[in-house]
Parts: C-alpha cells; structure tokens; sequence
C-alpha cells in the first residue's frame, strides 16, 4: 500500500528513524532505505534490524539530495510514496491517518500532517500552524508565500504514479525549495488534504540540507525556482490579479531567503565583518542584492 523512502547519508538519528517507522500502526509498508555513498556506516545500523519490510541499497556515488530522493521514488513499488529524513520521527500513527485522509479525499495526490519542531536533542522548538481541512492549489500557494506557513517534506503522502509522472522531485541546487515546488505541482492536480494531528517531528540541526552547504548553490535555487515558479503560475486558472500578487510574492520570498543565506553562510565575530561585506559585494550585482541590507547582515555576523 505504502513506500517509505529514506535517503540516508547520517548515522546520529538514523536509528531512531528507522525505529519510528517500523512501529507504524498500519503494517502495510515497505522501507526503501538508500545508502547516499555516505562516509558514514550506514549499513551497521540497517544491519542491525531483522525486518523483511526493510529493502537496503547503496549508490556507488553520491547522487546529491534530489537524486537520492527520486533513487528512493525509483525503486518504491506501493501506490502511495513517504519522503522521510534520517533525522526525523515518525509519530506511530501516521501512515494510518494520513491513508484515512486520502480516502476522505479521493481526488487529492498530496495529502500532509501538522508538524513538530524538534531540536538536536529532541526538545520542542515549536509547533506548525494550522491548516485547513482540504485547499485548493491557490490557497495552498497563497499561504506558503504570502503568510510564510511552514511545511516540511517529511510530513507529506503522495501518490507515487503522479509523482513519477511528472519526473519525480523538481531539482534545484542542494534540494532548496525543491520540495515546495513539487508539492505545488502536485497540488494542482487535485488540491491538498490536511490532517489535524502532530505526526511527524521534523529536526532542526545544524546537519540539515537547510542549514549546510555553500551560499552561491542555494542563491542560484532562489533564482532558478523563481523562473519555475512563474512558468508554473501560468498554469493556474486563477484572476490576473492573483497571479501578480502571488508572483509578487514569490520574489520577496527568495529575496529574503537568500539575505537569509548569506547571513547563515557567515563565520560569527567581529573579526569576520570584512568578509561578510566582501562576500555580499561579490554577489550583490548578479543576485540583484540591495544596499539597505548590507547592515542587517553585518549585525548577525557580529552579534
């Protein structure tokens, strides 16, 4: 009924992980787990379950996050498709209630749970905002861009044959916005369906694809998902209006993340100001950055 992919590179969660899945109320599931040529001994801890549900491979390189992640789509073979992380925990009810959902609403293809934010040890950062019941596509964007809503890949069930239909998982540099984009698409093909219980804890450390990785990577995915997002528009039956508003939207959106990127791609300390100032003039013209964040950004680096 159910495929679980789980794209696995770190070994610190992973165990806790798999051990949330594997307690799942509904039992009809297979867990693909794919080994991302990881330095890590992943296969230590896999090795350690005795679980015919569990199905191991390894690349022979590595793939980045949105190969690993449509490896994992690949090689699934159940009518609905789980995104997990190797950090993350399953709540044991949630592929229960997630199914429930979807046959409450037949025409969806992407059905979501709210979420709890966890730190590196497991304590409570916050919880996602309420969503309604079901959305259509134009409030499932409106909401996201417009009112900043938090979601989070590892809280979503799709059906696995539209995913794979339209190529698997959109591919931006280091996977950002890449999952956004692909709920969007499969949003619009039916709108969404929401579940009103805490499932799924999503960890928030320092080893995240949000939180690693080079700055220019994640500032060339803002302007790539920007151009994807406004072909994308296009495809909406919505007012004129909107789509300006909603274009309007997107583009403050990547703005912000990419002062956001510069500001968490920046060593701390008095002493690294000159090079933060640096690294925003040598990216201030081709990203289009502008002169009156300059100051914000030297605040957090010296903070």
């Amino acid at each position: 009924m159910i495929s679980i992919g789980l794209p696995a590179f770190k070994v610190e969660y992973l165990e806790i992980a798999i051990d949330s899945i594997l307690s799942q109320t509904f039992q009809d599931f297979e867990l693909i787990i794919v080994n991302d040529n990881s330095p890590e001994n992943i296969l230590k801890v896999v090795d350690s379950y005795n679980d015919p549900r569990i199905k191991y491979f390894e690349n022979e390189k590595n793939l980045g996050p949105i190969g690993n992640w449509n490896k994992c789509l690949e090689l699934s073979t159940r009518e609905y498709f789980v995104l997990f992380s190797d950090d993350d925990i399953m709540h044991e009810d949630f592929l229960t209630e997630l199914l429930k959902k979807s046959k409450e609403h037949p025409d969806c293809k992407l059905i979501h749970c709210r979420i709890e934010v966890i730190d590196e040890v497991g304590s409570r950062i916050k919880l996602a905002e309420k969503c309604p019941e079901y959305e259509s596509i134009e409030d499932f964007v409106f909401e996201r861009l417009v009112n900043s809503r938090n979601f989070y890949a590892p809280g979503f069930m799709v059906l696995r044959k539209e995913l794979l239909n339209m190529g698997g998982f959109i591919n931006f540099p280091l996977a950002w916005f890449s999952d956004e984009a692909t709920w969007f698409s499969l949003g619009a093909k039916g709108g969404v369906a929401y579940v009103d219980l805490a499932l799924c804890k999503w960890r928030y450390s320092s080893s995240n694809i949000s939180s690693v990785g080079a700055i220019e990577p994640r500032l060339i995915a803002g302007d790539e998902y920007e151009i994807w997002f406004n072909s994308f528009l296009n495809t909406l039956e919505i007012t004129k209006e909107k789509k300006v508003n909603l274009k309007q939207a997107c583009s403050e959106r990547v703005y912000k993340n990419k002062i956001n990127c510069i500001i968490r791609g920046s060593k701390k300390g008095l002493t690294n100001t000159f090079v933060g100032i640096s690294t925003f003039f040598s990216y201030r013209s081709r990203y289009k950055l502008k002169m009156y964040d300059l100051p914000r950004i030297i605040y957090h680096i010296i903070k």
